[in-house]
């Protein structure tokens, strides 16, 4: 008896993974450097710690949303990948 194929694709599974290992690092970064990036300008104390926490938010969020396969969150994915490419 064969097992039925995933509704989920492999790469998605990859992809969410890598969102859900990335939100502790987001928040240990946050803790321990008190600073953030806000489009290209850095910030610190409780503003820096604020954009850093949203990103560890958002990154849960994404995490959730492909690993459920929603349509939003690969959308806001997607965006935020091509984003990060362009500001390297």
């Amino acid at each position: 008896m064969t097992k039925p194929p995933s509704p989920r694709p492999l790469s998605i599974k990859v992809i969410a993974i890598l969102y859900f290992v990335g939100v502790p690092g987001s928040i240990l970064m946050t803790a321990l450097a008190k600073q953030g990036v806000i489009f290209g300008v850095t910030v610190h104390g409780w503003v820096g710690m604020l954009s850093g926490l949203c990103l560890a938010g958002l990154t849960l969020y994404l995490g959730f949303g492909l690993w459920r396969l929603q349509e939003m969150a690969r959308k806001i994915a997607i965006w935020c990948s091509v984003y990060t490419l362009a500001n390297l």
